[in-house]
């Protein structure tokens, strides 16, 4: 059990350093690429912890 809640922690650092790096790229390449990803970023992580919010029955 503590290593399934382990192994979600480690899966989640992945997904937001992915994310992370992923937005940094596109600032690289120019600021306004950089804002586009940042916001598309943010939107796929807002939708991410709704779907996990549902699944665990405790939506808003």
């Amino acid at each position: 059990m503590v290593l399934k809640f382990l192994w979600q922690v480690f899966d989640l650092l992945c997904y937001v350093a992915a994310l992370a790096f992923f937005i940094f790229g596109f600032f690289r390449i120019n600021v306004t690429a950089g804002i586009f990803a940042l916001g598309f970023g943010l939107l796929i992580l807002g939708f991410l912890s709704e779907l996990v919010a549902q699944k665990q029955g405790r939506s808003d």
